[in-house]
């Protein structure tokens, strides 16, 4: 009897125990889309999208204030296609001109091969407490850069996501290989799924 009374104190504790775990959270990612498109003449396209919503001011102050893409442009064309907050009283700021600075990304530092590359720095404006940054972008890679239809998502990132799809499009009669990995978190390297 004593067992069963645990048992049930428990599973009634459980969902206020999840509710303060979801409120120490910084930011929730309300959406996130991955796309990756194999385009006819082998060239490659991937969008990626998110809504995220700050919940603390360490979530726009230090964790998610700015966006970083790395991308060759020897190879690559990067597009911004939306950057804008929506601020908590409803008002939405989209990111001006001088938002948006290419930078060197800092694993190329000291490595001459590597001084091409680029790292587009977005900064998000009007980033407060309860706003939801609206941000998308879009990388066309030329044929030949990489073998195949390639990327990498992460799920289950550090921050709560309500929704997160992944979308593969490839021309018809194409065959698709997949192939997904889950990194261990006690060490030992990936292992294949």
């Amino acid at each position: 009897m004593k067992t069963a009374l645990t048992l049930v104190t428990l599973l009634c504790l459980l969902p206020l125990s999840m509710m303060a775990q979801q409120d120490t959270t910084d930011a929730v990612y309300l959406e996130r889309v991955h796309e990756y498109v194999l385009n006819a003449d082998g060239s490659t396209t991937y969008t990626y999208s998110h809504k995220l919503k700050l919940l603390t001011p360490y979530a726009f102050s230090r964790a998610y204030g700015e966006s970083f893409i790395t991308y060759n442009p020897d190879w690559q064309k990067l597009e911004i296609l939306r950057s804008k907050t929506t601020m908590r009283d409803g008002q939405q700021v989209e990111s001006p001109f001088n938002a948006f600075n290419e930078v060197l990304p800092r694993p190329a530092a000291n490595a001459a091969p590597f001084s091409h590359l680029k790292e587009m720095v977005v900064t998000h404006t009007g980033v407060e407490s309860g706003a939801v940054i609206d941000f998308a972008y879009r990388i066309h890679t030329k044929a030949g850069f990489m073998p195949g239809l390639m990327g990498k998502v992460v799920w289950g990132d550090r921050m709560h996501t309500q929704h997160q799809l992944l979308r593969i499009k490839v021309p018809v009669g194409t065959d698709l290989a997949v192939s997904w990995v889950r990194d261990r978190l006690t060490g030992g390297g990936p292992e294949e799924v």
